[in-house]
């Protein structure tokens, strides 16, 4: 994602200085990585979800919560990401050369790219989360009361994960919004603003610097390791340090 947005900038940069072209098809693929990676992390979130799913639900199948499962769900789903994506990119051709940015990214003044996009990367994903959530609450309430004060405690520990999730995707989403607007006004007036693609990246980069600081809070053992080296990085006073402090107290008494 970083070396993607990167070679954007850079192409941007070369264009408006030397006007530069860089229409090929590695950057109509470029394009392509960068909706999948984007639908990619989306889903990520729907995996977060569906661990705590089934250790609420089902807390003695431990084959749910092993670690090669969810990784084989992530290259299937990478797998069908890149198939329905592939619909716009080579099938409707609606990833193009931008001639005023430099790069290659979907033409927004299409409306099926536009639906195509928002329901595959946005819609679907939330609505599993949505359903995991709900289904989720819905045990909790129902639950017998027989469960160990424990497994309680572990029930609402991810409960509350899921809770995170849900509110971070919603964070997400409002961070969009500014495109979102630009689009509907595109589809009103006929007129893409000029600056349509400036503000989405503007929009972009703030999502990626807010995802960086709620993954922390959302994945206890990515705080846990944060914590843990930030307590290494503190100033620990050295043993002969505290005996020669303790040395110069017992001499100032004696005298």
């Amino acid at each position: 994602m970083i070396s993607i947005t990167t070679s954007f900038n850079i192409q941007t940069f070369l264009g408006d200085i030397y006007g530069e072209n860089f229409n090929s098809p590695t950057c109509i693929l470029k394009g392509h990585v960068f909706y999948a990676f984007i639908n990619a992390l989306y889903y990520s979130f729907v995996n977060q979800a569906f661990y705590r799913y089934c250790r609420i639900l089902y807390p003695m199948n431990r084959w749910f919560q092993l670690l090669r499962v969810y990784l084989i769900i992530f290259f299937v789903e990478l797998l069908l990401i890149n198939i329905i994506l592939s619909v716009q990119t080579y099938i409707w051709y609606d990833i193009i050369y931008l001639n005023n940015e430099y790069y290659c990214l979907l033409d927004y003044k299409r409306i099926r790219s536009v639906i195509w996009v928002v329901f595959n990367i946005y819609a679907i994903p939330l609505s599993l989360i949505m359903l995991i959530y709900f289904r989720v609450g819905r045990f909790l309430r129902r639950q017998q009361t027989n469960h160990t004060l424990m497994i309680k405690q572990r029930q609402q520990r991810d409960f509350i994960i899921l809770r995170r999730i849900i509110i971070i995707i919603g964070i997400l989403i409002i961070l969009g919004i500014p495109t979102i607007v630009l689009i509907f006004v595109f589809f009103i007036t006929g007129e893409m603003h000029p600056l349509f693609h400036r503000v989405m990246w503007f929009a972009v980069n703030l999502s990626a610097m807010t995802l960086s600081i709620s993954l922390a809070i959302v994945t206890p053992q990515l705080k846990n390791m944060i914590w843990k080296k930030f307590q290494q990085t503190q100033i620990i006073p050295l043993p002969n340090a505290i005996t020669n402090e303790k040395q110069m107290r017992h001499n100032t008494i004696d005298t």
